[in-house]
């Protein structure tokens, strides 16, 4: 016989995921008010003692159930907050951060993108660190590149596609053989060069790519040498670049944040919204993300293809060609966004898979056979530079409640990925958080520089430390 606490861990449950459905398609407002029907619905239970009799199988059980209903009430939370923000109700979604225990948040005008025209400035790219364009693709050119990043590509269910592991790969800029990467690597290289004349001391291009649903997002970051980083060393590309190939009713920016790891902030940064063939580039060590997508209904979805430009990297030992677990590897985590799909037979397992991996010709690389390239040399674009979107507070504080409401619905086993809320003033705890887990154990901004000094076999997002050579 099921017990009280079973059955109503069943219906919250069921409750949760109807409600991320409504959500996902756009119903927005109702979510607001189911969210916060079942957060209340699982307070007053969790209040309330229950004097039902179990034995000691039974108490593990009901401990067990206890705690997923604080984890879902947790959820829940979140994304009340979240979607308060996206709806311009940050009143309602910072009583609920601050019961969640956080301090600081992205600003309200990041997260409700849609009017950032209404509070933010609009600036030529050429007069800020960073260059957005438009077009930077021959037609030709970019029509193969879309095609091979497709949702249903070999590429996506080779790596099955999305992975808990970070992987890229690393191609020298002087490849001898023509593939469809090494064209869409020297375009955007001749392109970005007069813009980046520190670019001619690049030897080699990072690349790799990510296709997400309308609603997506991803964390807060910073590009890195990662097999470095977890020796105790910082280095970033010279250039980082994002270029979109699929954003189809799909409108969340990338912001990029004036802010450097170990460096100061001044709360500034830079928006810039997807459209096919558009590119934007920025100086490889600024802090940046994507936002948390508005759910919208019919969704629509956002891939692209992303390089970085270096002078010195470590190539890892990872398999990308199949490596350890090549018959089929496993299928990826696939985290919030969704479990990821097995492994296709041949195709790369997650353990097989690193930062930096080398593309050379990428012949033995099956998903690399199947994307073609025109054999005649394409050059580039219309290229036309493109304004940006100056964001002068990129972070605000969270306004406080009720001292004895603080972190009530907080819950240190739950985590939450995009760091778009902290529990820091300021912005100061991304930094803590990327050097103690990829490089040591810094806890305060005074002791930063210490997380460099001490080692680590792997980071918190799964990032694991691979046997490196020099690219």
């Amino acid at each position: 016989m099921s017990s009280i606490t079973s059955v109503f861990h069943q219906k919250v449950e069921t409750k949760l995921i109807d409600i991320e459905k409504r959500r996902s398609n756009g119903g927005l407002k109702k979510s607001l008010d189911d969210f916060a029907t079942l957060i209340n619905e699982i307070t007053v239970f969790l209040e309330e003692s229950t004097e039902e009799k179990v034995d000691e199988e039974g108490e593990e059980e009901e401990e067990y159930l206890t705690f997923e209903l604080i984890r879902m009430r947790s959820m829940s939370a979140y994304q009340l907050a979240l979607t308060s923000l996206q709806t311009k109700n940050s009143t309602i979604a910072d009583s609920y951060l601050y019961k969640l225990g956080f301090l600081t948040r992205l600003s309200s005008d990041i997260f409700n993108y849609d009017s950032l025209s209404e509070t933010a400035k609009s600036i030529p790219s050429t007069s800020s660190p960073l260059a957005v364009v438009s077009d930077i693709l021959h037609p030709d050119l970019f029509k193969s590149a879309k095609a091979a990043f497709s949702e249903f590509s070999s590429f996506w269910t080779y790596h099955s596609y999305p992975t808990t592991t970070f992987f890229s790969y690393n191609l020298p800029l002087k490849s001898p053989k023509k593939t469809l990467v090494s064209e869409l690597v020297r375009v955007i290289y001749e392109a970005l060069t007069p813009k980046f004349p520190v670019l001619r001391k690049a030897k080699s291009a990072e690349f790799w790519a990510h296709g997400r649903t309308g609603e997506g997002q991803h964390q807060f970051h910073y590009d890195l040498d990662e097999v470095a980083l977890a020796e105790g060393k910082l280095r970033s590309p010279i250039v980082s670049c994002v270029l979109y190939l699929e954003c189809d009713g799909v409108n969340n920016p990338t912001l990029i944040c004036n802010k450097r790891i170990n460096g100061e902030d001044d709360n500034t940064g830079w928006v810039c919204f997807p459209e096919e063939n558009r590119l934007v580039a920025f100086p490889g060590e600024l802090l940046h993300s994507v936002v948390p997508g508005i759910p919208r209904k019919g969704g629509g979805r956002r891939t692209t293809f992303m390089v970085g430009f270096w002078d010195e990297v470590n190539c890892s030992e990872a398999g990308g060609a199949g490596g350890a677990g090549g018959a089929g590897g496993a299928g990826g985590a696939g985290g919030a966004g969704g479990a990821g799909g097995a492994g296709r037979a041949g195709g790369a397992g997650e353990d097989s898979l690193g930062p930096n991996m080398r593309f050379n010709n990428g012949d033995e690389l099956e998903w690399a056979k199947e994307m073609k390239v025109n054999t005649g040399e394409m050059d580039l674009g219309r290229v036309k530079d493109e304004d940006i979107w100056r964001i002068e507070k990129v972070w605000e504080g969270v306004k406080e409640g009720d001292e004895d409401d603080f972190e009530e619905y907080h819950d240190a086993d739950v985590g939450f990925t995009g760091r778009f809320f902290l529990r820091t003033e300021g912005a100061d705890e991304i930094d803590v958080e990327v050097l103690r887990g990829m490089g040591g154990a810094g806890d305060t901004k005074n002791n930063k520089n210490d997380a460099l000094e001490s080692e680590s076999e792997s980071d918190s997002e799964g990032r694991s430390s691979k046997k490196s050579k020099k690219c």
